[in-house]
């Protein structure tokens, strides 16, 4: 018989965090690079990831858009709560982030003329 598992098993699982937050920064350069930009996400920006993934109205929402503002305008109620959710959820993205840095899947880049970004190697 399969095991069921909740959101709670989800969560505490590094390797599935790290997946999202590599598919959010991916996401982020093939937008930066059609909009004829070369950038990165900041790395502030990294804490709203999985909050918005593990909400169920916004798993719906992103679904069913292909862009994070088409799908926040759809449902205004992902941000309701958002700076709080990211608080909670701030050492797993830690925890997903630092797997990726010991993994070797990004690096940090701290440019003094610019905002701090990871980038994918």
């Amino acid at each position: 018989m399969r095991k069921k598992y909740n959101l709670f098993d989800i969560l505490q699982n590094n390797a599935i965090s790290l997946i999202a937050v590599h598919s959010f920064i991916l996401g982020y350069e093939k937008v930066a690079l059609n909009n004829n930009k070369s950038s990165s996400p900041p790395l502030s920006s990294l804490f709203f990831v999985l909050p918005i993934i593990y909400g169920e109205s916004s798993l719906k929402s992103f679904k069913s858009s292909s862009e994070l503002y088409t799908a926040l305008s759809k449902d205004k109620s992902i941000t309701l709560g958002l700076q709080e959710r990211a608080q909670k959820m701030s050492n797993q993205t830690l925890d997903s982030i630092n797997l990726g840095f010991s993994k070797k899947i990004f690096k940090y880049n701290k440019d003094w003329s610019a905002k701090s970004q990871l980038i994918m190697l």
